[in-house]
């Protein structure tokens, strides 16, 4: 079983990973490009300037990494993860995730939409620059999920039932 989450910034494509892989007993696999820079603020300055070989490089250690049963949470892994069970897209609107990444990084004072708007912005340019794809163009997608509708955990359980019925071969 392999479930791919998509979704802008903020979304809650890790934090849904997260409650997916403990719920379902399996690996969470988690690579961002967050892991190459000293701060938040310099992470759409980096995925903008971030070459084809390293792209392939960071995305082929991904698919790796994909092996046996697995949430994959990245930006690309719906595109990247050939034999994907399930493929799911996360929605927010601008100012609920704007207002997540502000919290996951202590930012007081509440929101800057503009910081989430570099990143999404950074990251689209590289998906089509690099690999062609539309991050807009939703049609690999089995499931979109509204996360500012429902919770965490209603969003692993619906998702948990649908990938275990797509998955039947191994019971």
């Amino acid at each position: 079983m392999k479930i791919c989450i998509s979704g802008l910034t903020a979304s809650g494509k890790s934090t849904l990973a997260e409650e997916l892989s403990k719920a379902l007993g399996i690996k969470h696999i988690h690579k961002s490009y967050k892991e190459y820079v000293d701060s938040y603020s310099k992470l759409a300055d980096f995925t903008a300037s971030a070459d084809k070989k390293f792209a392939n490089s960071f995305d082929a250690e991904i698919k790796k990494l994909a092996n046996g049963d697995c949430v994959v949470s990245t930006w690309l892994s719906p595109w990247m993860i050939e034999d994907a069970t399930l493929r799911i897209w996360l929605n927010a609107s601008e100012s609920t995730r704007s207002k997540r990444r502000a919290a996951q990084h202590n930012e007081v004072g509440g929101s800057d939409i503009s910081a989430i708007e570099g990143i999404d912005k950074a990251a689209i340019n590289q998906a089509k620059r690099i690999y062609d794809i539309d991050i807009f163009d939703h049609s690999i997608f089995d499931i979109e999920i509204n996360t500012e509708k429902m919770s965490i955990m209603e969003c692993a359980s619906a998702i948990s039932i649908i990938a275990l019925e797509r998955d039947r071969k191994n019971f």
